[in-house]
């Protein structure tokens, strides 16, 4: 989850890199955070990226941050980047940012992560994984109130989150539900070896006509007219 150092302690020879620190995940979050991330990845326009524990450096002064899904301006990041250095290069804010909490999480601390997002202008999404119908709430910036069973997310490019069975499921705007980043694979996979069938079957016929003119063309040379005239 989140991996946080005081601004102040990077001068420290021996201050472990946030950047190279890797927190293990529960496989419930793993699943849960990588289906929304692939089909949340597939919705959005390519203006924008989504970055999975990618750690941001605000422009506040305060800890570095690392939500589990971040949404922000395709060019904010340099390709190869493992952080987002906001206060550095002083890029735009994340447009969204959703956290899912694990066992590890404490009501405190992802309070702390809310009211930080708040301050910071940044809408939130919480995702929880026990069965509930309002899971999923909305935490927008400043003093307005949050929403509750927030579906569909409009910044995930319309995508909604069903949460009422043991394990959350993602809706796609036209009404897949997706439980497993390897189910939407293999439901591209089947789609792209469609596209190949239906590729080779026009092939075939553009071939076939081309065969067809071909022998039209014969015969008009044979009967004296020119194919061409």
């Amino acid at each position: 989850m989140a991996m946080a150092v005081e601004l102040d302690t990077w001068g420290d020879e021996f201050q472990v890199d946030p950047d190279e620190l890797k927190v293990p995940e529960n496989p419930l979050h793993r699943q849960v955070t990588d289906v929304i991330s692939v089909v949340a990845t597939e919705l959005l326009n390519r203006d924008v990226r989504l970055f999975r524990d990618m750690n941001w450096y605000p422009t506040d002064g305060g800890n570095v941050i690392a939500p589990d899904i971040m949404v922000i301006a395709a060019d904010a990041v340099p390709v190869g980047d493992k952080s987002y250095k906001q206060h550095k290069i002083g890029g735009p804010l994340p447009s969204v940012v959703v956290e899912i909490p694990s066992d590890t999480d404490t009501f405190d601390s992802m309070m702390d992560k809310l009211e930080r997002y708040s301050s910071l202008g940044v809408p939130a999404y919480v995702v929880r994984l026990r069965p509930q119908a309002n899971a999923v709430t909305r935490h927008p910036p400043g003093e307005n109130a949050v929403i509750h069973g927030m579906n569909p997310i409009p910044e995930l490019g319309g995508l909604a989150i069903d949460t009422t069975g043991e394990v959350p499921v993602v809706v796609s705007p036209d009404g897949e539900r997706v439980q497993s980043d390897h189910q939407w694979a293999s439901r591209h996979m089947a789609k792209l070896e469609a596209m190949e069938v239906q590729a080779e079957q026009m092939t075939a016929r553009v071939e076939e006509m081309a065969a067809r003119v071909a022998q039209l063309e014969a015969k008009l040379r044979e009967a004296g007219i020119d194919p061409e005239c």
